[in-house]
């Protein structure tokens, strides 16, 4: 089966996505009884932690941060991944779990990947059933998993089988770079409750010669996942001299507006890490972003930046502030998907 599957990692496990972690892979002997239609790839570690989103949600995917922090998640209602799923989506009330996952192994080759390690290296492990998954999530008690840190998708089936038996049980997030064709993403679709997409740049050649992805494919995506309900959140990590084209980021602001203006925007700051030894993006610039996507969209947050404000929700209307985030801390003034003060119709899943 012809396939281009989203690949990217940009994120370490969570700090909070620690309470149940899978045997590392090397602690594993592989099993006979794998899931069906799984290749031998390899099964990473997993965790749990608070169920934020950005809007909604947030769990964090591919691409870069702090080392302490996930660039990508932010919570407060369910209202997309790395903040949107901004770590993993997560609940309104930023009290509910969810457990992330990854496995080894990437579609794409991005220079300043923070999981490397396991995006663009492999080593013997063993299986992971989905029975053995969904056996862990009900240990826990909880009812959403993330499937990140590496690419998702580039375990394409162990997903699909665990959507087809489980996705009424429980809620799969997808952390993914978008690079996948479009057939298999419409097969998966229906089994997914949401996603967080790297859209790491607007260049077209960038995408080709630094990372080995395709533009036009992750474009493709984020509508589909839109067109088909969804929930969507989209993350940019700014690099300096690299994706900070202001230009550029106007064009990426445009089509994300043209698809939806209520689609949750993640800005993440960069750090060195890997391949790339620029340094940090400047928080002036983080703001000047901000400020211009601000213009087209409704919710934009700020990630890997020290000032809380730029992480809490506020009513796209009359600016009451509805979910406020400290770090890890959530509080949600929302009892509806709806302002409040003014009775604005909010984006987010509670």
């Amino acid at each position: 089966r012809q396939r281009r599957v989203p690949g990217g990692g940009h994120h370490r496990h969570h700090p909070d996505l620690h309470e149940a972690q899978l045997p590392h892979p090397a602690d594993r002997r592989p099993s006979p009884d794998g899931a069906g239609g799984v290749p031998d790839r390899p099964f990473g570690t997993s965790g749990t932690g608070p169920r934020r989103s950005p809007q909604g949600c947030d769990p964090g995917g591919c691409g870069n941060g702090s080392p302490d922090k996930h660039p990508s998640a932010r919570g407060g209602g369910l209202s997309g991944p790395e903040r949107a799923l901004r770590r993993s989506p997560e609940a309104a009330d930023g009290g509910s779990m969810i457990v992330s996952v990854a496995q080894y192994g990437c579609n794409l080759k991005c220079p300043f990947c923070q999981n490397y390690d396991i995006s663009q290296d492999s080593r013997e492990t063993g299986r992971l059933p989905i029975e053995g998954l969904y056996n862990l999530l009900k240990s826990k008690n909880r009812r959403s998993v993330a499937f990140t840190y590496t690419e998702p998708l580039m375990w394409y089936e162990y997903i699909l089988d665990f959507g087809k038996k489980y996705s009424d049980e429980i809620d799969i997030v997808l952390v993914t770079n978008g690079t996948v064709n479009e057939n298999p993403l419409k097969n998966i679709i229906p089994y997914i409750r949401a996603v967080n997409v790297d859209l790491k740049s607007f260049n077209e050649d960038y995408y080709k010669k630094e990372l080995h992805g395709d533009l036009d494919a992750v474009k493709k995506s984020i509508m589909l996942f839109y067109q088909n309900n969804v929930h969507i959140e989209i993350t940019h990590l700014l690099i300096p001299e690299k994706t900070d084209n202001l230009d550029e980021f106007k064009s990426m602001t445009d089509f994300i507006a043209s698809v939806s203006n209520e689609i949750p925007f993640h800005i993440s700051r960069y750090f060195p890490n890997y391949k790339y030894t620029l340094s940090p993006t400047p928080i002036e610039k983080m703001k000047e972003f901000y400020d211009e996507a601000s213009s087209k969209l409704k919710y934009v947050y700020l990630g890997n930046v020290s000032e809380n404000d730029f992480e809490n929700t506020l009513c796209p209307k009359c600016k009451f502030l509805l979910i406020e985030r400290n770090n890890y801390s959530v509080v949600s003034k929302l009892k509806t998907p709806f302002c409040p003060e003014c009775n604005e119709k909010i984006n987010i899943i509670l």
